[in-house]
């Protein structure tokens, strides 16, 4: 284990043991029938790409169909989008806009990027 951002903690993923304990924690998600994991404070500026990777290995592994999302996003929308890049085939969804607590929602409909199934990337909405 490791300290994070905020006092928060992750797992280690340069421990051996790291990956065997990640396996068995979705292990038993997958045993319990769980078919959605939401991963929270591991995106846009808690970005974490071992832990998120480790996390689609043990999810992989089980084999159940689960769906990976990821959140939050917001800040810098061009590094995120480099990093919802780098681990497009690890995750099924990720927030690439900040937590919404009130007022001006356009932000959250002006970012978009291409599917995993699409070339195209849709215009912002005016």
């Amino acid at each position: 284990v490791r300290v994070w951002v905020g006092g928060r903690y992750a797992v280690n993923t340069s421990h051996p043991g790291a990956q065997i304990w990640l396996d068995s924690v979705y292990g038993q998600y997958a045993e319990w029938g769980v078919d959605l994991i939401k991963n929270d404070c591991i995106f846009a500026i808690n970005y974490d790409e071992d832990n998120i990777k480790g996390v689609s290995a043990a999810i992989a592994k089980t084999g159940r169909p689960t769906v990976y999302s990821l959140s939050p996003g917001g800040g810098d929308p061009p590094t995120e989008f480099a990093q919802a890049k780098a681990i497009a085939n690890d995750v099924n969804i990720y927030r690439v806009t900040g937590d919404w607590h009130g007022g001006d929602l356009s932000y959250h409909f002006q970012v978009r990027i291409p599917s995993k199934s699409s070339s195209a990337c849709c215009p912002a909405l005016p």
